[in-house]
């Protein structure tokens, strides 16, 4: 085996490993639909990897006509460049996934801030520093004298 073999066959093992044991810890991804991205994204490395190594071993002419054999050769290339280009776009998907779930809690927290806020100057106009109204100041006193008279 060459070098490149080498080199190609422990990248396999590497994703091949990493797609297996990292799938329980989600691979780090934010949403569902992110770790979808990365489960596919490591799926297509490893089977261009697997196709780039096996590849190594092929002789497309072996046998067949001239015009067969590049006629191989070159749907092999093919589904190698369709491989290839086809990362990137699930790392592209992955990382719009991520962005959308960081703005996402951000605005949950957002309008979570926003209402509480609201809630302390509604109960400020009432005249209380506490924000509790007038009705469960009410309530909160009659709960005290029942629990008195006991």
């Amino acid at each position: 085996m060459s070098s490149v073999q080498i080199v190609l066959a422990v990248l396999l093992i590497a994703a091949l490993t990493y797609m297996v044991y990292g799938y329980p810890q989600r691979y780090g991804a934010l949403t569902g639909r992110s770790r979808l991205y990365r489960t596919v994204g490591l799926f297509l490395l490893s089977l261009l990897l697997m196709l780039v190594f096996v590849g190594q071993f092929i002789d497309f002419y072996a046998g067949v006509e001239r015009k067969v054999g590049a006629l191989r050769w070159a749907f092999y290339w093919m589904s190698c460049l369709l491989l290839g280009l086809m990362l990137p776009v699930i790392a592209f998907l992955d990382s719009l996934e991520s962005f959308v779930a960081v703005r996402r809690e951000k605005r949950d927290y957002m309008a979570n801030l926003w209402q509480e806020e609201e809630k302390r100057l509604t109960g400020l106009k009432t005249g209380s520093a506490t924000g509790v109204t007038g009705s469960e100041r009410e309530q909160s006193g009659k709960n005290e004298s029942e629990s008195q008279e006991r």
